[in-house]
Protein backbone atom coordinates (compact mmCIF):
# COMPACT_ATOMS: atom_id res chain seq x y z
CA UNK A 1 0.00 0.00 0.00
CA UNK A 2 3.03 2.33 0.61
CA UNK A 3 3.74 1.79 -3.30
CA UNK A 4 0.08 2.84 -3.87
CA UNK A 5 0.63 5.94 -1.94
CA UNK A 6 4.17 6.94 -3.23
CA UNK A 7 2.48 6.76 -7.05
CA UNK A 8 -0.40 8.44 -6.71
CA UNK A 9 1.96 11.60 -4.70
CA UNK A 10 4.29 10.90 -7.48
CA UNK A 11 1.81 11.30 -10.01
CA UNK A 12 0.83 14.48 -9.32
CA UNK A 13 4.29 15.94 -8.38
CA UNK A 14 5.13 15.09 -11.67
CA UNK A 15 2.23 16.44 -13.34
CA UNK A 16 3.26 19.90 -11.23
CA UNK A 17 6.22 19.68 -12.49
CA UNK A 18 5.77 20.02 -15.83
CA UNK A 19 4.63 23.52 -18.09
CA UNK A 20 0.89 24.36 -17.86
CA UNK A 21 0.28 23.45 -21.10
CA UNK A 22 1.59 19.96 -21.04
CA UNK A 23 0.01 19.25 -17.53
CA UNK A 24 -3.27 20.22 -19.68
CA UNK A 25 -2.74 17.97 -22.11
CA UNK A 26 -2.44 14.79 -19.99
CA UNK A 27 -5.23 15.81 -18.11
CA UNK A 28 -7.23 15.64 -21.02
CA UNK A 29 -5.71 12.64 -22.53
CA UNK A 30 -5.55 10.32 -19.29
CA UNK A 31 -8.47 11.85 -17.39
CA UNK A 32 -11.58 9.93 -17.06
CA UNK A 33 -14.34 11.18 -19.95
CA UNK A 34 -17.02 9.70 -20.69
CA UNK A 35 -18.27 11.70 -23.97
CA UNK A 36 -15.05 10.37 -25.58
CA UNK A 37 -16.94 6.61 -26.00
CA UNK A 38 -19.74 8.03 -27.12
CA UNK A 39 -19.57 7.99 -30.86
CA UNK A 40 -22.64 10.61 -31.45
CA UNK A 41 -20.17 13.13 -29.59
CA UNK A 42 -17.21 11.81 -31.43
CA UNK A 43 -18.82 12.31 -34.78
CA UNK A 44 -20.34 15.46 -33.92
CA UNK A 45 -17.32 17.16 -32.77
CA UNK A 46 -15.17 15.53 -35.42
CA UNK A 47 -12.78 13.77 -32.90
CA UNK A 48 -10.79 10.53 -33.49
CA UNK A 49 -11.08 8.34 -30.43
CA UNK A 50 -7.46 6.91 -30.91
CA UNK A 51 -6.05 3.79 -30.72
CA UNK A 52 -7.29 0.63 -28.72
CA UNK A 53 -4.66 1.62 -25.77
CA UNK A 54 -5.58 5.20 -25.47
CA UNK A 55 -9.04 4.61 -25.12
CA UNK A 56 -8.29 1.62 -22.20
CA UNK A 57 -5.97 4.08 -20.01
CA UNK A 58 -8.14 6.21 -18.95
CA UNK A 59 -9.88 3.72 -16.88
CA UNK A 60 -6.70 3.53 -15.22
CA UNK A 61 -5.17 6.54 -15.72
CA UNK A 62 -7.65 9.06 -14.37
CA UNK A 63 -6.86 7.53 -10.61
CA UNK A 64 -3.26 8.84 -10.49
CA UNK A 65 -4.42 12.67 -11.16
CA UNK A 66 -5.80 15.11 -8.85
CA UNK A 67 -6.67 18.66 -9.53
CA UNK A 68 -4.61 19.92 -6.84
CA UNK A 69 -2.79 18.85 -3.35
CA UNK A 70 -5.73 19.19 -1.19
CA UNK A 71 -7.40 16.25 -3.62
CA UNK A 72 -4.72 14.40 -3.10
CA UNK A 73 -4.24 14.41 0.21
CA UNK A 74 -7.79 13.77 1.19
CA UNK A 75 -7.51 10.78 -1.29
CA UNK A 76 -4.45 9.52 0.22
CA UNK A 77 -5.39 10.24 4.01
CA UNK A 78 -8.63 8.16 3.18
CA UNK A 79 -6.30 5.08 1.85
CA UNK A 80 -4.55 5.02 5.01
CA UNK A 81 -7.17 4.85 6.53
CA UNK A 82 -8.81 1.88 5.23
CA UNK A 83 -5.92 0.36 3.32
CA UNK A 84 -3.93 -1.16 6.14
CA UNK A 85 -7.36 -3.07 6.66
CA UNK A 86 -8.32 -4.46 3.79
CA UNK A 87 -4.25 -5.16 2.73
CA UNK A 88 -4.09 -7.06 5.88
CA UNK A 89 -7.18 -9.11 4.96
CA UNK A 90 -6.37 -9.98 1.33
CA UNK A 91 -2.92 -9.57 1.02
CA UNK A 92 -0.75 -7.04 -0.88
CA UNK A 93 -1.46 -8.30 -4.24
CA UNK A 94 -4.93 -8.95 -4.32
CA UNK A 95 -5.10 -5.15 -2.14
CA UNK A 96 -3.61 -3.71 -5.20
CA UNK A 97 -5.64 -5.75 -8.03
CA UNK A 98 -9.07 -5.22 -5.61
CA UNK A 99 -8.09 -1.45 -5.57
CA UNK A 100 -7.68 -1.24 -9.25
CA UNK A 101 -10.54 -3.32 -10.19
CA UNK A 102 -12.56 -0.99 -8.19
CA UNK A 103 -11.24 2.26 -9.71
CA UNK A 104 -12.30 0.30 -13.43
CA UNK A 105 -15.92 -0.21 -12.36
CA UNK A 106 -16.15 2.94 -10.57
CA UNK A 107 -14.93 4.52 -14.01
CA UNK A 108 -17.86 2.20 -15.83
CA UNK A 109 -20.29 3.25 -13.14
CA UNK A 110 -19.65 6.97 -14.59
CA UNK A 111 -19.75 5.80 -18.08
CA UNK A 112 -23.51 4.49 -17.89
CA UNK A 113 -24.76 7.43 -16.00
CA UNK A 114 -23.39 10.01 -17.61
CA UNK A 115 -22.75 8.56 -21.72
CA UNK A 116 -22.29 11.20 -23.99
CA UNK A 117 -21.33 13.70 -21.41
CA UNK A 118 -18.44 15.57 -21.36
CA UNK A 119 -17.49 15.42 -17.93
CA UNK A 120 -13.50 14.55 -17.26
CA UNK A 121 -12.87 12.34 -13.74
CA UNK A 122 -9.99 12.04 -12.06
CA UNK A 123 -8.75 11.19 -8.46
CA UNK A 124 -8.65 7.48 -6.94
CA UNK A 125 -11.65 8.35 -4.62
CA UNK A 126 -13.63 5.44 -6.66
CA UNK A 127 -11.25 3.11 -6.19
CA UNK A 128 -10.34 3.81 -2.27
CA UNK A 129 -14.55 4.17 -1.20
CA UNK A 130 -14.89 0.87 -2.78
Amino acid sequence: MGALLVLLIAAHLARMAVAAQLSDEVLVRYAFNPALYSPAFLSVHHLDPGPLWLRVAPFVSYMFLHGDLTHLAVNCVWLLAFGPVVARRFGGAAFLAFFFLCGIVAASVQLACSWGQYEPVIGASGAISA
